[in-house]
């Protein structure tokens, strides 16, 4: 299917684009931005073709367009079923749908007390009486998905509640609203999410952020990520020469993808002890809390053997720790 584009607009003031975006990201749908402001007359004009509502985010994906965030969640939970936009289990299933649902229809008052503003950051801010209900009940849906999943995330890993609510993260953090350690656990949770991070570096960019910023902000991300290679042979490398330097029974910790030599040879016993050496390599960088894994392959093995490594980098010491996997596929090979 041709590559997607999603219609959205600021990225520091619309939180129903940040919701959007976000749902895109976690079912792992290749798109464009294509980005409206609602101030500018001709834009605004433009949108109107797409949406009569006015409203953002639109996602054309094909020969599909759909808006409205919930209806995108539903669309995307069709062709991407293995993203787990929706928890499996059906009585979480349906408890995800109903809070999804009622941020989607509720709560107006919280949105216009507390617009979102991603680079605004008040030391105390007083909430008007009209909104403190909505601020409640969002502390009580939240305890309530604690209480039953245990966490990180709403349902235990990412989910469309997630991106529901992210939005309302950046907000009780923007107007310091008051959180017991386990909600702010939660709002530091989503707020160091990845795909927030790189949503937070967007929207100081768009609005000419300088340099130094945008990268802090990036570099914070990049702090989140560590990554570690293993090969039994090395690559070839047209035009030179074979390196022989991996002997048999031995495997190759941190080579690069185009076969520069690891940081040191170790032995081979099989998927699950290779699995668990990586584990220990990777376990101190990581801290705690959820983390995506990325499992490439580097070029030369096959699906079913990278299937065998994947099972048995769940069962490792850091396996409780993985929300998402990305792979195992060849995503990045000696071949690029």
């Amino acid at each position: 299917m041709a590559k997607a584009t999603l219609t959205i607009s600021s990225k520091n003031y619309s939180s129903w684009s940040l919701r959007g975006w976000l749902l895109c990201r976690m079912a792992g749908l290749d798109f464009e931005e294509a980005m409206v402001d609602p101030e500018d007359l001709a834009a605004r004009q433009e949108l109107l073709l797409l949406s009569p509502s006015v409203l953002v985010p639109r996602l054309t994906h094909g020969k599909v367009e759909v808006w409205d965030t919930l209806a995108i969640a539903q669309y995307l939970n069709e062709p991407f079923p293995e993203a787990g936009l929706y928890p499996a289990d059906v009585a979480a299933r349906s408890h995800c749908r109903s809070i999804a649902g009622e941020m989607h229809s509720g709560f107006y008052n919280l949105r216009s007390a507390l617009p979102m503003n991603l680079k605004a950051r008040h030391q105390s801010f007083k909430i008007f009486s009209g909104a403190r209900p909505d601020v409640e009940r969002v502390k009580t849906i939240w305890h309530e998905c604690f209480d039953k999943y245990d966490g990180p995330f709403l349902f235990g890993k990412p989910s469309v509640a997630d991106a529901m609510y992210a939005p309302v993260c950046t907000r009780f953090r923007t107007y310091a609203v008051a959180l017991d350690d386990r909600l702010e656990a939660y709002v530091d949770t989503v707020l160091n999410w990845e795909p927030m991070q790189e949503w937070i570096a967007g929207a100081l960019a768009e609005d000419g952020a300088d340099l130094g910023t945008v990268t802090v902000t990036a570099e914070k991300a990049i702090a989140g990520m560590g990554s570690i290679g293993m090969s039994l042979d090395t690559c070839t490398v047209p035009g030179s020469p074979k390196q022989n330097r991996i002997s048999a029974g031995k495997a190759e910790l941190g080579l690069g993808i185009h076969g520069e030599p690891g940081i040191e040879q170790v032995p081979f016993d099989g998927a699950g002890a290779a699995m668990a050496m990586v584990a220990d390599r990777l376990a101190p960088v990581m801290g705690d809390g959820p983390h995506v894994a990325l499992l490439n392959n580097l070029g030369g093995t096959t699906p079913l053997e990278m299937a065998v490594l994947a099972e048995e980098l769940v069962r490792s010491r850091i396996g409780g720790q993985i929300a998402m996997m990305i792979g195992p596929a060849p995503l990045m090979t000696s071949l690029d």
